[in-house]
């Protein structure tokens, strides 16, 4: 369990240090929060046991030897213990687990109600947990106490709180921009088209808590600002051997382009996607391969690819 939390801590500050790097919370959002809560009871002792464990070096033993490694309330339930009225929900829980009284007097503390065996620990409780975050530009505070829809039924809201489906509308606001002001700029000669029809289900959902105005133009946003054909200029191609030409190897930048006939020029790269009337919102994928090239006229020559994406993958793309 400790080392589990210092995991976790040391996790959460990895991920910190990667966003102050990385543009701040202006550009990143970090939610910090868990699915729900555990029944655990840290009895009166329980810091005096946990010092002791700490101090000579045994840690490890704050949870049993003899710990199951079993959730009892599954067991419980697979057993057919849910159908049995004979005992209460505890006793049923206490027959599938391992701690004796004498473990929870020495580590001080029990997982699950009172009288359940001590390691009852898959018995979740309704209490709310508490949820940290930075750059959040005010979508939990907009949506706190709101109601959503599940499947058609309506859930009420509650004063003060926010469920996983306002987190989750969240995530996807911040994650592709919706709901936001800005403003999509192509390059000269670059298609532009506003005019997207998304799937009506993908939409649904997400207006359960957003208006679908803004869900329809945030992801029409993101389609059209996204990565699109032509916006990559780096060149995978090199013009020697990187080992022994001491070219940097860094993504999103060209290495060696000293080309002996002259230079090359990106025309689309896998991962782009297309904001032109006919293709509108296709991506590239797979890997490029049988490449062919023919003159149409004496001003173009149209480029033609056959993109390998079937099969298991087995690297990446």
């Amino acid at each position: 369990m400790l080392g589990t939390m210092f995991d976790v801590d040391d996790s959460v500050k990895e991920i910190i240090t990667w966003i102050q790097a990385n543009g701040g919370y202006e550009k990143n959002a970090l939610y910090v929060t868990a699915d729900h809560d555990h029944y655990l009871t840290l009895m009166d002792q329980f810091p005096e046991a946990l010092a002791n464990f700490i101090i000579a070096g045994e840690s490890h033993n704050i949870t049993p030897e003899n710990n199951s490694n079993v959730n009892p309330m599954s067991a419980a339930v697979f057993a057919g213990r849910h159908e049995d009225d004979s005992q209460t929900q505890v006793e049923h829980i206490a027959d599938f687990t391992s701690w004796t009284a004498e473990d929870i007097e020495a580590v001080g503390h029990f997982w699950g109600a009172r009288e359940s065996g001590g390691n009852g620990w898959g018995s979740h409780s309704t209490r709310p947990v508490p949820i940290n975050y930075g750059g959040d530009d005010g979508c939990i505070e907009m949506l706190t106490g709101t109601g959503f829809q599940v499947l058609g039924r309506q859930v009420e809201g509650l004063p003060g709180k926010i469920d996983q489906m306002h987190l989750h509308a969240c995530m996807l606001k911040n994650l592709f921009g919706l709901a936001t002001a800005k403003v999509p700029a192509f390059p000269e000669g670059v298609c532009s088209n506003t005019a997207v029809d998304f799937d009506e289900g993908t939409v649904g959902v997400l207006a359960t808590v957003f208006n679908a105005e803004e869900v329809i133009s945030g992801l029409t946003q993101y389609k059209n600002e996204g990565i699109y054909i032509g916006s990559t200029t780096a060149l995978i191609a090199e013009a020697a051997d990187a080992s022994a030409t001491g070219a940097p190897i860094i993504d999103g930048r060209s290495g060696d382009i000293d080309f002996a006939f002259g230079p090359l020029k990106p025309l689309a790269t896998v991962g782009e996607r297309s904001v032109c009337d006919a293709s509108l919102g296709k991506k590239i994928v797979g890997v490029p391969d049988g490449l062919g090239a023919y003159l149409i006229d004496d001003e173009t020559v149209r480029v033609v690819v056959q993109s390998e994406s079937y099969g298991p993958l087995r690297y990446e793309s």
